[in-house]
């Protein structure tokens, strides 16, 4: 699988809800601030993700923004698998920079894995990568809510 990191993520409590805040690095312009959820309202048999990837701008109303599905490798480590659909960001200010992302064709094929432990404890708890794209696209979308 072809890898290209696209942002890190910690472990994060708010309000009693656990979920990873995601730094999705833009470049220069830094990075912007995302989330997964588990999918609390997740129905299996169709095929609903286990979690969801949300963006809330500053002082406006969350967007979905991915879908995720929870995996197994072969080494038994969990790690989520999914899409990134940036053009719901719509377009973003971020450090003085406009991106606009509704020009962005397809959705990312990305995977978010545990990082391995480096002692400190300072580093990142994940790292998302862009993944290959897969040949079926069924898992591409999902409307669950955060719970």
């Amino acid at each position: 699988m072809g890898k290209d990191k696209l942002g890190s993520g910690w472990d994060r409590e708010k309000e009693g809800k656990k979920h990873i805040s995601v730094a999705l690095d833009l470049g220069i312009a830094g990075d912007l601030s995302l989330a997964v959820f588990e999918n609390g309202r997740r129905d299996a048999e169709r095929n609903q993700p286990t979690h969801n990837l949300v963006y809330t701008p500053e002082g406006g109303k969350t967007k979905y923004v991915g879908a995720f599905w929870k995996k197994e490798g072969k080494d038994r480590q969990e790690y989520l698998m999914g899409r990134i659909d940036l053009k719901e960001l719509g377009s973003v200010v971020k450090n003085g920079v406009t991106i606009d992302f509704t020009k962005v064709e397809a959705p990312i094929d990305a995977k978010i894995c545990r990082a391995k432990e480096t002692g400190s404890g300072k580093g990142p708890n994940y790292f998302l990568f862009r993944a290959a794209p897969r040949a079926q696209s069924a898992q591409a979308t999902g409307n669950g809510e955060e719970e």
